[in-house]
């Protein structure tokens, strides 16, 4: 009875784990990499993630992204809706400039009919963005209508500077 109680406490916590995954390079995902958590090390190399086809993912795939180095002024990190299928959502963006929990320039972007996301370029407009500690989560909606499928995005994005902030989407 003693292991029981020992393998219950274990099963929930193990339910809950998930693997990240170094995201390098281009990377498609498939319907199979339902829930990963893709993480963005490299300070210097250009990244793009290709999601799924929202059919082929299905209702309620979904990802993560999470950088855990600041980008250099040329990096990209990019996240594309490969079947062109719209993005909707918002980020929340806040500059890491200035004193601790001092943040004069937070904002809200929202995204109106995108297909890209860019989480991490150092010199957009700039104002870097996608420093250490941003992330996004994207999650597909496809809808019993068959007509709106579209991709969830929810997320917040360090920045540099305090005024100024470029939208993430395109």
């Amino acid at each position: 009875s003693r292991r029981i109680q020992i393998m219950a406490k274990n099963g929930f916590s193990m339910s809950n784990r998930v693997v990240p995954e170094e995201l390098v390079g281009t990377v498609t995902a498939t319907a199979a990499d339902c829930g990963k958590v893709y993480v963005v090390d490299t300070t210097t190399a250009d990244i793009q993630l290709n999601l799924p086809g929202l059919a082929a993912a299905g209702n309620g795939w979904n990802c993560k992204v999470q950088t855990v180095a600041d980008p250099t002024i040329t990096k990209v990190v990019k996240i594309v809706s490969a079947d062109a299928n719209l993005v909707y959502g918002g980020v929340t963006v806040a500059a890491i400039s200035g004193a601790a929990g001092d943040n004069p320039g937070a904002g809200y972007f929202k995204s109106g009919a995108s297909t890209n996301i860019t989480l991490a370029s150092g010199g957009l407009g700039g104002q870097g963005k996608g420093f250490m500690g941003s992330s996004v989560t994207i999650t597909a909606c496809v809808l019993a209508d068959g007509i709106t499928s579209v991709w969830a995005v929810e997320g917040n994005l360090a920045t540099s500077g305090t005024t100024g902030h470029t939208t993430p989407f395109s």
